[in-house]
């Protein structure tokens, strides 16, 4: 599920900072605000929810339900399809599939150390007993392509589909019997994915190179050094110089021969 964000994008009531998409539709807006304005950031929930109720341009489309304001440290999102909305701190934007609800979805481990907080209807929260089951455990086998085909069994609706907590509680785990195996697994894992995650640096990293070697290549290409420079060839500066003052002959002689052509005209008349 593809999502974007557009930013300055122009509604009938002003430019919203940011505008989100999903699958192409307007899905909500982000009020950007400066860092020190994170107390005060509820006085700033009418503004963007004026937003998301504006007419965007181009587009026929009617309220957005999610409402972001953050300071990029403080995050609060409204979801208008609540029945009583109301504006939610969370630690970090939503993707695009979590946001809609759309199966699977996505799962994460919320801190302990973490302060409490209010989830939004569309997510489901339980809690792991630790006794049978390693935490990090599951939280692998409800990323599995297995777990995630349950899903799609369980999920219902039409427009916004979702499943519900009893459903859930059918799902079936590839649980190992001993919580020694299950941390044996999610060792073998987290170290696969180290290597994955080397990797992805080592990518990003050549791919910096890359660009930063092109950059070199056209510098060089316009200043003259990818090939080996005739000395006796005049410096571009020179050339330039030429160049200009040939280019106003022209025009000079254009502009010339305009004005014997009028006042011929003019004398035969």
């Amino acid at each position: 599920m593809p999502g974007f964000a557009v930013r300055e994008y122009r509604t009938d009531v002003g430019p919203a900072d940011y505008v989100l998409f999903v699958d192409g539709k307007p899905v909500g807006v982000i009020e950007a605000k400066r860092e020190e304005e994170g107390d005060t950031l509820s006085t700033h929930e009418d503004q963007a929810e004026g937003y998301a109720g504006a007419r965007l341009k181009y587009l026929n489309n009617e309220k957005l339900p999610f409402v972001y304001i953050s300071t990029g440290t403080i995050t609060k999102i409204t979801d208008f399809r609540d029945p009583k909305p109301r504006a939610r701190t969370v630690f970090s934007f939503h993707r695009p599939e979590t946001i809609m609800g759309d199966p699977p979805g996505d799962c994460a481990i919320y801190p302990t150390s973490f302060p409490e907080a209010i989830i939004t209807a569309d997510c489901i929260k339980f809690r792991i007993n630790e006794k049978i089951a390693n935490i990090k455990f599951v939280f692998y086998s409800l990323k599995t392509v297995a777990v995630k085909n349950q899903f799609g069994l369980i999920t219902k609706g039409v427009a916004q589909k979702k499943m519900s907590a009893q459903r859930f509680r059918n799902i079936h785990l590839p649980l190992p019997s001993t919580l020694a195996e299950q941390q044996a697994i999610v060792s073998e894992i987290e170290t696969r994915l180290s290597v994955c995650d080397k990797l992805e640096e080592s990518i990003t990293q050549s791919l910096v190179q890359a660009e930063a070697l092109r950059q070199s290549i056209l510098k060089k290409a316009f200043a003259g050094r990818l090939v080996p420079q005739d000395p006796n060839d005049e410096p571009a500066g020179v050339l330039l110089e030429r160049i200009r003052a040939e280019r106003g002959s022209v025009v000079a002689k254009k502009a010339t021969g305009a004005n014997k052509n009028g006042r011929g005209k003019r004398n035969g008349k």
